[in-house]
């Protein structure tokens, strides 16, 4: 079963055209229903994630871009799924697949390994009887 973030990712892919509002992504993962801890880190990992273009603003004083907070304006409009998040997801999904791989390689592996056995036995046991 995968957790909470791979399904908010795979959400975020489906809704990659017009994006998702943290709102709506939180009502999907039924957050309301965690702790305010971990409300809380979701919507940061979400807003890590998910691009939103009032996620920063510009301190012209201190030339950097600074994190105002996330309003509740910023909850309810859309946010699309990074450039960086989507690969992550990707590698995620290939990292899957290998390991499914690897199982069936270390089955047939062991299975290869029990015929070339029965067959060595079958072969001492002919050549004792002969």
């Amino acid at each position: 079963m995968d957790n909470i973030y791979i399904k908010a990712l795979e959400i975020g892919i489906e809704n990659l055209d017009n994006g998702i509002s943290y709102n709506n992504m939180a009502s999907k993962m039924e957050i309301e229903n965690k702790s305010t801890f971990f409300q809380r880190n979701f919507q940061e990992w979400f807003y890590t994630n998910f691009y939103h273009p009032d996620k920063y603003i510009i301190d012209a004083d201190r030339l950097k871009r600074r994190n105002p907070g996330y309003s509740n304006s910023m909850n309810d409009s859309c946010s699309v799924l990074t450039g960086k998040a989507y690969m992550d997801y990707l590698d995620y999904i290939e990292l899957k697949e290998a390991r499914q791989s690897s199982k069936t390689a270390k089955t047939i592996a062991i299975i290869s390994i029990i015929i070339t056995g029965v067959i060595a036995l079958a072969q001492i046991l002919i050549s004792i009887c002969n």
